[in-house]
């Protein structure tokens, strides 16, 4: 549930190396052997191949071959050529037979290992660094480089103990340090990364990977203006950087300076206008500023770069689905699986239902993802499953579970993790739609949920008489981890400005530390958080109420699909469910939507909700 911003670090450190691509230069004249004739032709070979003219070398070094075969360094000599020059395959058969005639060649290793990764054979590669370090625990680019490609492996921790290596040889290496503030950071040990960026920059102000990578670790600590501060310290020496402006142009999406983001990200497609995360960062703001016709064009162009790029697609579903292109949007929504922001697939043994098979008398695991309202939304289908003759059986979160068993019965239902029979097929709620071959006009119906007597009875006697015309239940917050929830949240001295006169019951799990230091001036608002143990409670509350008043959070979701009258409360940017340029939903017959007419700015919704409500409060009477 939302969009995805890419933000890059640098991982490499820089090698001693000055060879071409990071790769091992040719090492110093070895002592000839005892051949005296080839002895001209193989000091000639080392000639040329120090001068550069590997062709040549390359011959004399065969001919030194023909005459001496079991001649160790002309072999990896020549396979070090063959690297250089782009046949890696050749150059691994070459460097290879001369470790099988001299099994203790340092160098031998090295460029076998770095033959081995040009051929993307990581593990190889990282067996060929550390013999290499076990025959000379010095040599700081081995740790650096099995590090590196161990890290490309996702095998971290060992990546973190070749850096510490690496630091062991050289305390003061600044590109190890760099490496390991990098390991640390894919662990989240993030306050450690940190440290480590620092100490690469105490000794080598001049690494520009450290102060990017150190912004992406602020960034994702949330202190964006201290990441800005840092893209901003390294721009001024380096204002060719393009990851630099594509990640400070990031910062400044989240710190919502869309025009200043746009300036950022402009910058690094002009010195990068291939690149892919500017690209997607350049879309994302282009939808922040309501500017769709570009954000669609960015992601098209993301497309014809890459056009397996997850985020891309993921981005472009939303895009999709928020312009009511239904058909598209849920296909590309499949792309959610191979983004990163959101959370693994669940159920992976099992094989995924989406529409194409014939489920009658299976057994079908419905499960949740992301957030309540997104289970809430979708679990809807779940009857449309059963009218297609499958048994589903639907996993939600354990705070759902009591509603949605009380609410769609016939139907198991299960909280994450519990028990069940084996099932034939397992698919995510999210991806019912594309399954069902749903479009705007075949939405089932709300309300689909319903309440417990009992405890509708309980809230009520709990509540007490109505004090006003109107009794209404308001949420000004979400979840504080959702991407948009800058955007979408309010502050509670700023939502009383829109509920005078009535009596208003907050319905939120938790209150934000200021809104807890406020709720006290406001004597109409009760807040009964604390009192409920889950969705069920909130609903029953929510039956005890004329209306719903909230901002996009699951409270919505439950409140309409009770089928109450719910006001929701929308960024000008809205989520995709709530489409454009409408104040109803087809999700929800109940819904009202009260949008930004400018981005950022709620004045022109607090105005209107309050006249109303004012309007609504006037004409209702109490029996």
């Amino acid at each position: 549930m939302g969009k995805s911003n890419t933000t890059h670090a640098q991982p490499r450190a820089r090698s001693g190396s000055k060879s071409p691509a990071g790769r091992p230069a040719a090492p110093a004249a070895p002592a000839p052997q005892s051949a005296p004739a080839w002895v001209p032709e193989w000091q000639q070979a080392m000639a040329l191949h120090q001068e550069g003219r590997l062709d040549e070398a390359a011959a004399l070094y065969e001919a030194v071959i023909g005459q001496a075969p079991e001649h160790a360094d002309a072999h990896q000599l020549l396979g070090l050529i063959a690297l250089n020059t782009g046949n890696a395959p050749r150059a691994v058969d070459l460097i290879r037979r001369a470790l099988e005639i001299d099994p203790s060649s340092f160098g031998a290793h090295v460029n076998l290992g770095a033959s081995y990764k040009a051929l993307g054979q990581r593990e190889l590669a990282v067996e060929s660094y550390d013999t290499a370090v076990s025959l000379r625990p010095d040599y700081v680019d081995g740790w650096i480089h099995a590090g590196n490609l161990l890290g490309e492996l996702h095998r971290i921790p060992e990546a973190l103990a070749r850096f510490d290596a690496a630091l062991r040889a050289d305390p003061d290496h600044a590109g190890a340090l760099n490496n390991r503030g990098n390991a640390l950071r894919r662990l989240g040990q993030h306050e450690a990364a940190l440290e480590c960026f620092d100490q690469s920059l105490a000794r080598d102000s001049s690494r520009h990977d450290a102060r990017l990578n150190r912004g992406v670790v602020l960034m994702e600590l949330g202190r964006d203006a201290e990441a800005l501060t840092e893209y901003n310290k390294l721009l001024v020496s380096f204002q060719s950087h393009a990851l630099a402006w594509n990640n400070r142009g990031n910062v400044l999406l989240r710190l919502r300076r869309y025009a200043e983001a746009v300036e950022s990200l402009d910058r690094a497609l002009d010195l990068a206008p291939d690149y892919p995360p500017a690209w997607v960062n350049r879309a994302n703001a282009m939808l922040a500023l309501c500017q769709y016709d570009h954000a669609r064009s960015a992601l098209e162009h993301v497309r014809t770069l890459v056009p397996s790029l997850a985020e891309a697609q993921w981005n472009l579903a939303n895009l999709d689905l928020l312009q009511g292109r239904f058909d598209s949007g849920w296909r590309h929504f499949e792309a959610r699986w191979r983004a990163t922001l959101l959370e693994p697939r669940r159920h992976e043994a099992t094989p995924v239902w989406l529409g194409e098979t014939d489920v009658r008398g299976k057994r079908v695991m419905l499960w949740h993802e992301q957030g309540f309202g997104d289970t809430i939304q979708f679990a809807r289908f779940a009857r449309d499953v059963a009218a297609l003759g499958a048994i589903p059986v639907v996993e939600v979160q354990p705070a759902l579970k009591p509603l949605m068993a009380a609410s769609l019965e016939g139907i198991e239902v299960i909280a994450t993790g519990e028990p069940t029979a084996p099932c034939d097929y397992a698919t995510p709620l999210m991806s019912l739609p594309l399954a069902l071959r749903v479009d705007v006009s075949s939405l089932p119906a709300a309300p689909y949920l319903r309440t417990e007597l009992a405890r509708v009875q309980a809230h009520a006697a709990a509540l007490g008489p109505q004090r006003a015309p109107l009794r209404v239940a308001i949420a000004m917050s979400g979840n504080t981890k959702h991407r948009n929830d800058a955007n979408r949240s309010i502050a509670l001295r700023d939502f009383a400005r829109m509920v005078r006169g009535v009596e208003t019951v907050v319905v939120q799990k938790g209150l934000r530390a200021d809104d807890s230091r406020v709720i006290s001036r406001y004597p109409d608002f009760r807040y009964v958080g604390d009192a409920l143990s889950d969705f069920s409670d909130t609903a029953a509350v929510i039956e005890n109420c004329d209306l719903v008043i909230s901002v996009d959070t699951s409270v919505v979701h439950l409140a309409a699909a009770l089928g109450k009258p719910v006001w929701v409360l929308l960024p000008a940017n809205p989520d995709w469910r709530w489409q454009l340029g409408r104040e109803d939903s087809p999700w929800y017959p109940s819904a009202r939507l009260f949008r930004q007419t400018k981005p950022g700015d709620w004045t022109d919704v607090y105005e209107r909700v309050a006249r109303e409500l004012e309007m609504l409060a006037a004409n209702t009477t109490r029996d």
